[in-house]
């Protein structure tokens, strides 16, 4: 099954030219299996993490163009990190990460999504409904262990946030999303 939205914007900011920032189509959906080396060549581009096949990635295209990506990976039954979050050169400005977001918080059929964002984009993220834990204790294993490898990774302070309702320690009885595979 194949999930995307459209959208049409007309948007003026710093990163695009007036003529660029004319009415664009905007569509964002489910990447394919032949999309998953042009994520991770993203990704490797920023220092990212790589992603896996079972990892659920979205793609914005721009009057067909990849223009940005994101992903969640499933840490818990129910429960996944949207992360990955990358908007291209020449794109910023035109709401692309926040339909990213949008998309893969819709269609990730989680219960409950964590988020490691740089702390720039905390407004961002607090705006769509995210907000910070205080205590890494209280997520899943792994996003503890990433939480704490991205701070000492990057060069800059990396939160810790969450959306939904928290099941640590992990007794929930909800069936995994149907979209993302059990943690194994």
């Amino acid at each position: 099954m194949t999930m995307t939205t459209t959208t049409t914007t007309t948007t003026t900011t710093a990163a695009t030219t007036p003529a660029a920032a004319a009415a664009a189509a905007i569509v964002v959906g489910l990447a394919g299996a032949d999309d998953l080396a042009w994520a991770n060549a993203r990704y490797a581009d920023i220092d990212f993490l790589p992603s896996k096949a079972a990892d659920l990635i979205a793609i914005a295209r721009v009057d067909g163009v990849a223009a940005g990506l994101g992903r969640v990976v499933a840490v818990a039954d129910g429960e996944g990190e949207l992360g990955g979050m990358y908007v291209l050169d020449g794109f910023k400005g035109l709401g692309l990460a926040r339909r990213i977001i949008a998309f893969l918080r819709d269609n990730s059929g989680c219960h409950t999504l964590y988020c490691l964002p740089f702390a720039e984009l905390a407004a961002l993220y607090q705006s769509m409904g995210f907000a910070p834990v205080a205590n890494d204790t209280a997520v899943p294993a792994a996003v503890a262990a990433k939480h704490r490898w991205c701070n000492s990774h990057y060069g800059k302070p990396v939160l810790l946030l969450r959306r939904g309702k928290p099941t640590h320690p992990h007794h929930s009885h909800h069936s995994h999303p149907p979209h993302l595979p059990q943690p194994g």
